[in-house]
């Protein structure tokens, strides 16, 4: 009878791996929007996973102690079943510690990490459903540990200077993408959508000088040129914006297109020049369109007004979000 108990106290260790293991996979296959409006309906499993996912970080917590916790407990009960299966022999340490390694690791293996993550990624919503109440006790029981592991993080987050917010907002950004290509797989949100949300999102992070034409590539016009060769230039160019440089190529600033066509060679090109601000490479694509935007401007050097290293137009952001855009 004792030894029974022994066994089962082992199979119950391997049960409790299998769930946290396979849980720990299936809250990254989870779909979000499904547990959402399961929920919604009143889905009691579906209302427990939604609270669970109210704080991710403490229920992946959870799901490590309490997958540790079992690993570690299986490998006292285990080692407590090779002593009673040698009987009075008096095993070496290091030889008893290495037999019970050859006897637990293939079974911790499989059943504690690679069938149920299989099983997890295949099955997530019936899985995660079936074995919910579980990991819900599991965080009420560990929720000591749980908060002594969250200070234990901030502290190293302070430590190290990887403050709170740097550390969320990446991983917003990263669940908001997942969230948008979940949706697209769903049907609630269409590809050409997708793609311009997710877009968006890389903005603040993508500097202007991945939009810009770097400088030694841009079409501009020398304003020690007559005036009639520079309204030739500006009239056949395919730009509608055009750098103006003096004759030892200082930038004087930029030429829209349809302003000196429209009034016509009558009137000097120079006439027309506008005055021309200046971004640093490393100015994030949101913000080099709310300088331009902000301003009524349409254009921008990359760099400084001295040294330039690009121009970049109000077109050539905006594609950073739709793609190639015609008639800006």
């Amino acid at each position: 009878m004792d030894l029974f108990l022994w066994l089962l106290v082992l199979l119950l260790c391997l049960v409790a791996s299998f769930v946290f293991s396979g849980s720990e996979t299936g809250i990254y296959t989870l779909s979000r929007i499904r547990v959402g409006m399961e929920a919604d309906q009143g889905h009691r499993p579906a209302r427990m996973v939604r609270m669970l996912l109210g704080d991710e970080s403490a229920l992946l917590i959870t799901i490590l102690i309490g997958n540790n916790l079992a690993i570690e407990l299986a490998s006292h009960v285990g080692d407590h079943l090779l002593g009673v299966s040698l009987g009075g022999y008096d095993l070496d340490p290091a030889l008893r510690a290495l037999l019970l390694t050859l006897i637990l690791t293939p079974l911790l293996f499989m059943l504690g990490e690679a069938l149920p993550k299989e099983i997890y990624r295949r099955r997530t919503h019936s899985m995660v459903y079936s074995t919910v109440p579980l990991i819900l006790t599991a965080r009420w029981v560990l929720w000591p540990f749980e908060r002594v592991l969250r200070l234990l993080t901030a502290f190293l987050e302070h430590l190290f200077g990887l403050g709170p917010g740097r550390v969320a907002s990446g991983g917003r950004a990263e669940r908001l993408t997942a969230l948008l290509a979940e949706g697209r797989r769903h049907g609630a949100l269409h590809e050409r959508a997708e793609a311009l949300a997710r877009n968006a999102l890389q903005l603040r992070t993508l500097p202007v000088s991945h939009a810009m034409v770097p400088w030694e590539e841009v079409q501009m016009v020398r304003s020690d040129q007559g005036d009639e060769d520079l309204y030739r230039q500006v009239s056949e160019s395919r730009f509608t914006r055009i750098p103006v440089v003096d004759g030892s190529g200082r930038l004087e600033g930029y030429v829209h297109q349809l302003e000196v066509l429209s009034a016509g060679p009558e009137s000097t090109v120079l006439s027309h020049i506008r005055r021309v601000s200046a971004l640093p490479a490393d100015t994030p694509v949101d913000r080099a369109l709310l300088h331009l935007r902000g301003g009524g401007r349409r254009g921008a050097v990359v760099g400084t007004v001295e040294e330039p290293v690009g121009w970049v137009t109000l077109k050539d952001l905006v594609e950073e979000i739709s793609g190639e855009v015609v008639g800006l």
